[in-house]
């Protein structure tokens, strides 16, 4: 897995689970909050104009390996991340910390990322990490949605138009339903009739099921503040 952890507030360092093979990346000020935690850092990339001169000879210093890029760039810190990370021979998902937080325009940048052809090929590994959010990248086809924890809303943001948009098992579903823009269909609800057991002795999920036949969505788990 690659843990990418962006400059933002609140980036959800608790959520991190390692394994031996793990790549940890932080992306600008994210380097930092990496290495206060005491976590390591195999990669930082960024502008690092959000940490002091200071801040960055120690980030330099313990970080495997640091890319500084000039502030002034077509890309953003976490664009120019994601392409280092496209380029890399891995297939394994990759968790973005913090994408949610700090600065709207920041935010939407991070959601937008989904737009880009550039990433197609790393689009469906993509998910997104915060304190009260959690989020994935869907393509044309049907799959099965398991409820995080006991996360109460499930909501799907057409970032294009869509074709054939089914959600089962659902508070409220969808058969066959085209969208000829892009739509923010929030605050849906897994139902208690569709339980799953991931193994046994263990609590209870709830699953349901997405399927289209065009377009891209963004899946998002939240709960209330």
């Amino acid at each position: 897995m690659i843990h990418v952890v962006l400059g933002g507030p609140d980036p959800a360092l608790t959520m991190i689970d390692f394994s031996p093979n793990d790549l940890v990346v932080g992306v600008d000020r994210g380097a930092m909050r990496l290495l206060d935690q005491n976590f390591s850092v195999d990669l930082a990339v960024g502008d690092f104009d959000s940490v002091s001169e200071e801040e960055f000879n120690t980030i330099a210093s313990v970080a495997r390996k640091v890319v500084r890029l000039k502030p002034e760039k077509d890309d953003t810190d976490t664009e120019y991340a994601l392409k280092m990370i496209a380029d890399m021979n891995r297939s394994d998902d990759i968790m973005l910390y913090g994408a949610f937080k700090g600065r709207l325009d920041h935010t939407l940048s991070n959601i937008w990322l989904g737009y880009q052809p550039r990433f197609a090929s790393i689009l469906t590994r993509l998910h997104y990490r915060s304190q009260r959010a959690i989020g994935c990248f869907f393509t044309p086809g049907t799959h099965l949605v398991t409820q995080y924890k006991n996360w109460k809303y499930l909501s799907f943001i057409s970032l294009t138009p869509i074709k054939g948009l089914t959600l089962d098992g659902s508070k409220y579903p969808l058969d066959n339903v085209d969208l000829s823009y892009p739509m923010a269909l929030i605050s849906n609800e897994f139902l208690p009739s569709h339980p799953v057991n991931k193994e046994k002795g263990a609590e209870k999920s709830l699953q349901m099921t997405l399927s289209f036949e065009e377009g891209t969505i963004l899946m998002l788990q939240t709960i209330d503040d």
